[in-house]
């Protein structure tokens, strides 16, 4: 009787492979193209709407934000706002002569004279109405120096720059400086020097005992 056999497979019979995990299977052709999207009507409006709100509220905040605080203005110091210029001599005697002098405050408060000297050890100077003296804002004032010859030996007769060195105060500051009173001063001085000291160098001796005023240090 031959054998035959019928139905499903023996142990050695191999049947088809099916995919486990861990296997995959590679797809059979091309990718497949998908079109670009677009945005539509609706996304657009509002897009455009939340871009407008944007603005506008960074505009709202720019408005409601406080403006800076100016910086205070800081006053000027005296020797930029005050000026010394010589007016005229008066001799009264030999070695002893006055000079008016202007001094014009330009700036937006008032200025004091509080010091004066002259860089001669052998002449004096002092204020004719004393010291401080104060020019107000925005004005010019008179002021009368008054010199004293004390002694001639060291006196420069032909003082080329003569100056003066004054000492101004403000609200800012308080400064010495030297004022160069032009030409005219110098002339002046040097014509009441040669009237109150002849050139044979004979000592002068000092017309009294009145103290000059305070040298600025």
């Amino acid at each position: 009787m031959s054998g035959e056999r019928r139905g499903g497979t023996g142990a050695g019979d191999l049947g088809p492979i099916e995919a486990g995990e861990g296997t995959f299977s590679a797809p059979s052709g091309p990718p497949a193209h998908r079109p670009p999207r677009y945005l539509t009507n609706r996304q657009r409006f509002v897009l455009a709407a939340l871009s407008v709100a944007a603005i506008t509220l960074l505009g709202l905040r720019a408005l409601d934000r406080p403006e800076p605080r100016p910086q205070a203005d800081v006053p000027p110091l005296p020797s930029q706002v005050t000026k010394v210029t010589y007016r005229s001599v008066t001799g009264e005697a030999p070695g002893r002569f006055s000079v008016l002098v202007d001094i014009e405050v330009t700036g937006e408060h008032p200025v004091q004279l509080t010091a004066l000297a002259q860089p001669y050890p052998g002449l004096r100077v002092s204020a004719h109405r004393g010291l401080p003296y104060e020019v107000m804002a925005g004005q010019s004032a008179p002021l009368t120096l008054d010199y004293r010859v004390a002694d001639c030996v060291g006196l420069p007769l032909d003082a080329g720059l003569p100056y003066l060195d004054v000492t101004l105060s403000n609200v800012r500051g308080i400064q010495t400086l030297s004022q160069i009173l032009g030409d005219g001063y110098a002339l002046a001085l040097s014509r009441q020097l040669h009237i109150a000291c002849p050139e044979s160098g004979i000592r002068t001796p000092p017309a009294d005992d009145t103290p000059p005023d305070t040298d600025v240090r």
